[in-house]
């Protein structure tokens, strides 16, 4: 209340002095609007404004200066009573018990007053020590100046010492305040330890009745049963389940599950893990899923849109059952409510229950193995009879199986010593049984002169090496030889001894027929080659006429025999134009033939690739201009080849020929790139193209590719062989190709820098097959 009254004495005063040195000023305030109007036409008038001020200042300056000093004294006492006022707070606050003192704090207002005070003061001082700074020139009698300073030099110091005096006030009351947390918070330390110890309490006594009641005679359903109510009673959970693999991994299915409320028990439920993928990989990551809120745990996303808000459930605390490396099942706890936060003992305790249910599994797993072993004892004997007569029929038929076998079976010790053998190898060798038996395979079987091949052979399967398929010549009884492919491995018989398996098959009639199929093959190489030199040679004999032809013709159509009509000058460019084409097939007949014979010469010399490039764009001028394309050839300079420049001329001008008659429209490009080791010459069309069919039989003899320009384009189909032969069996090179319907076709040749010897004899049929 002392203090209200003295902030309303200091606001009377205040407005008074105001007051009075308004109505002091209301001609300064005329002036100053004259001020205004003649700065609004002369703003080079600002400064007399602020002379004015200072004037008014100067005048009212006692009754400024005694006002201000009247609100600092108001402010001062006002601090004098905040300063008591909240010590006396304080020294309560300290006198009274920590339970009490926890639930006590300082005023708000209180605060507010202290802080509204201080800044007023601050004002107040800094506003009368700016006035008597502007005003003390003014007074004729400067002791009242110094009076003034005095008296600010007094609410200075007084101000200062309240400003402490409630810092100190305040630091101390923030100590309290941590004192009193300090308290609070270990009395909560408390309470919880000693919660935690009633919780360990209870979960202690529920595993100690869960392992009493672990034994042999409890099922595991039962079991399931009373550990899911123990742990809903002792963690006072709403629901508690035991849930287990299936075989697949695929699956959770509910063993048991518990409803605190209800206190009843359902099974049977599935979860598939494609429909929870989060929930089933947080299982194979933790021992213990901690979910103390559901709805932001990232393993129970897959719930939080139906379950969850159905169940109400607010928190998930689930512990995994794990064996031998392996999960196998988990056991859930669900909050019913909001979110809750699962305590470390609690966690613990969920894995204690996890191992509870891995033992009993153990445990009935352990019943079931021992069970089945007693039942394995009692069929032991009636399952040793069986497979004794088993192994008696077993043997009766292997024996059956080697006496009829077609092949030759000897069994020998580490010696080379006939243990036995079959009936089949008694009649290839001539030897008998009883004769063969205890004697070594070196003195029966092995030739003269062959010794060291057949010790060879047995040191090899001595070793552990297993011989398989090896051709030798073996001795008969009546002193003859046969051939025999032989297989032969050691093995350990049933008392560990080694013991060597020889199986033999006759291939003497084989050989025979190898060799008369080999002599059948000559002839027919002989024949072929006889044959081609036939072709080669009436070939040569029909190109003789034909060139007469050609040439008759020629001067014919050249009008040196007359002039002709233009019906026979038509008549007479085709048979000329039908005699070339005659003449190019029997050409490249002749070169397959000599080819295919062995007798294509060759003419090996070092040439420019750019000059044979310059020849074939020549010889295809009439091709490029009658169907309006355009040829481009790439060939850089100084590249030279040691090679056959005849036939590299004629395999790049079928190609680049073959390539312009498919060609309807577009370009041809001939790219020549030398390569370290090899040259490539790239020809590049935009025709037609072709399909995976005809690229299987492009360089197959008298072969041509279905396509609407077979008739239109004259053909046998031995131009594209032709070139193939010559590059790879002459030349050294190769041809492949790429190609794409209706977009073009890519051929690329490759052939060496040095071409290499031809080796005559080598050579295919024209007939066969590519």
């Amino acid at each position: 209340m002392v203090f209200k009254q003295l902030l309303r004495v200091a606001c009377v005063a205040s407005l008074s002095v105001l007051a009075i040195a308004v109505v002091s000023a209301f001609p300064l305030f005329e002036e100053m609007a004259l001020t205004a109007n003649r700065l609004a036409h002369h703003p080079t008038s600002l400064p007399s404004q602020a002379h004015a001020l200072l004037a008014w200042v100067q005048v009212y300056k006692m009754e400024l200066t005694l006002g201000m000093f009247l609100t600092l004294g108001v402010l001062t006492f006002a601090l004098f009573i905040l300063d008591r006022e909240f010590r006396a707070h304080l020294q309560y606050k300290l006198s009274t018990s920590i339970d009490q003192r926890r639930f006590m704090i300082t005023d708000p207002a209180l605060l507010q007053k202290i802080r509204l005070s201080r800044i007023g003061f601050m004002i107040a001082l800094v506003a009368i020590f700016i006035l008597i700074t502007v005003t003390y020139q003014s007074y004729r009698n400067q002791l009242i100046v110094q009076f003034f300073a005095l008296g600010v030099f007094l609410f200075n110091i007084s101000g200062t010492y309240f400003f402490g005096s409630l810092k100190r006030a305040g630091q101390m009351e923030r100590l309290v305040n941590r004192l009193n947390l300090y308290h609070q918070n270990k009395d909560e330390a408390q309470e919880k330890l000693v919660q935690a110890d009633k919780r360990l309490q209870r979960q202690t006594a529920s595993l100690a009745y869960l392992a009493s009641h672990l034994n042999k005679q409890t099922s595991s359903q039962l079991f399931y049963q009373a550990l899911i109510k123990q742990s809903a009673e002792t963690l006072s959970v709403a629901r508690v389940s035991v849930w287990m693999y299936s075989a697949d991994k695929q699956q959770l299915v509910c063993e048991a599950l518990y409803e605190l409320k209800t206190q009843a028990y359902t099974q049977g439920q599935v979860l598939v893990a494609n429909d929870f993928p989060h929930y089933f990989d947080a299982l194979k990551q933790a021992r213990v899923v901690v979910a103390d809120d559901v709805y932001q745990h990232s393993a129970t996303q897959d719930f939080v849109v139906d379950y969850f808000p159905s169940q109400q459930i607010g928190a998930l605390l689930d512990a995994t059952i794990w064996h031998d490396d392996e999960m196998i099942g988990v056991i859930c706890h669900e909050h019913v409510g909001p979110a809750r936060e699962w305590t470390l003992d609690e966690q613990n305790y969920a894995g204690s229950l996890a191992d509870l249910a891995r033992l009993t599994v153990e445990l009935h797993r352990r019943q079931k193995v021992e069970t089945d072993l007693v039942e394995h004892q009692e069929n032991f004997e009636d399952m040793l009879k069986t497979r004794t007569a088993s192994i008696e029929s077993n043997a009766k038929l292997f024996r059956f199986l080697v006496e009829r076998a077609p092949v030759t079976i000897l069994y020998m010790n580490a010696a080379n010593e006939i243990i036995e053998m079959n009936p089949e190898a008694e009649r290839i060798t001539g030897y008998s049984r009883d004769y063969a038996i205890g004697r070594t395979y070196q003195s029966l079987f092995v030739p003269e002169g062959m010794t060291g091949e057949h010790e060879a052979l047995s040191s090899d399967v001595f070793f552990g090496n297993k011989i398989q398929g090896q051709e030798m010549l073996i001795r008969r009884a009546d002193g003859s030889t046969t051939e025999l492919s032989i297989s032969r491995s050691m093995e350990l018989d049933a008392e560990g001894n080694p013991v060597i398996i020889s199986i033999g098959q006759d291939i003497s009639q084989q050989k025979a027929l190898e060799a008369s199929l080999i002599k059948a093959r000559e002839a027919a190489e002989s024949a072929d080659r006889i044959k081609s030199m036939f072709v080669a040679s009436m070939s040569h004999e029909l190109r003789t006429p034909l060139n007469s032809i050609i040439g008759f013709l020629g001067v014919v159509l050249q009008g040196m025999s007359g002039e002709l009509n233009v019906k026979q000058k038509d008549q007479l460019g085709r048979a000329y134009a039908s005699s070339k084409h005659l003449l190019s097939l029997i050409s490249d007949v002749i070169d397959i033939s000599k080819i295919e014979a062995g007798f294509l010469e060759t003419h090996q010399m070092t040439f420019d690739i750019k000059e044979v490039m310059h020849d074939v764009s020549h010889a295809v001028q009439h091709l490029v201009i009658e169907r309006k394309l355009n040829l481009q050839i790439e060939c850089p300079e100084g590249i030279t080849l040691d090679s056959d420049r005849k036939r590299l001329y004629q395999v790049v001008l079928n190609v680049v020929s073959n390539a312009l008659k498919y060609t309807e429209k577009g370009q041809v490009s001939v790219k020549v790139m030398p390569l370290p080791e090899q040259l490539e010459i790239v020809v590049e069309d935009t025709g037609i193209g072709i399909d995976e069919a005809g690229l299987a039989k492009l360089f197959k003899p008298f072969e041509r590719i279905d396509s609407r320009l077979k008739i239109k384009t004259l053909g046998t189909g031995l131009g594209l062989y032709l070139t193939h032969k010559i590059l790879t069996l002459l030349l050294g090179g190769s041809i492949t190709v790429n190609s794409k319907v209706e977009q073009g076709s890519t051929f690329t040749m490759r052939l060496p820098y040095q071409m290499p010897e031809v080796e005559a004899g080598k050579l295919v049929n024209i007939l066969e097959g590519q």
